[in-house]
């Protein structure tokens, strides 16, 4: 996305097509800050000296990690879908000049 509104910073949508990052960056980067919390607890210099130690730790993290990942997919899909719209509104905006043209 970022790439195409730096190829076409003067295109019809682009403006709202910058809004939506806008608005999806915040979520990754809670996610991303989240994430670093386990590169800790998962990395090869672990404490964790036996397997149900570690396959416990495990399933915790999956379990935390979903409601997380879902959490993403909350704050992300309304954007995207607006983004996805507002190419699509792009596109037809170029086949109208080009058919206006001919």
């Amino acid at each position: 996305m970022k790439e195409y509104v730096n190829e076409h910073p003067d295109a019809k949508h682009t403006k709202n097509i910058k809004d939506q990052i806008k608005n999806i960056d915040p979520h990754y980067a809670l996610f991303e800050k989240y994430l670093q919390k386990f590169d800790k607890a998962f990395d090869s210099t672990s404490s964790v000296t036996n397997i149900g130690k570690a396959a416990k730790k495990a399933k915790w993290a999956i379990k935390e990690l979903k409601r997380h990942i879902d959490e993403l997919k909350m704050g992300v899909n309304g954007p995207m879908m607006a983004v996805n719209l507002l190419l699509v509104l792009q596109g037809l905006s170029v086949i109208h000049i080009l058919i206006l043209e001919s």
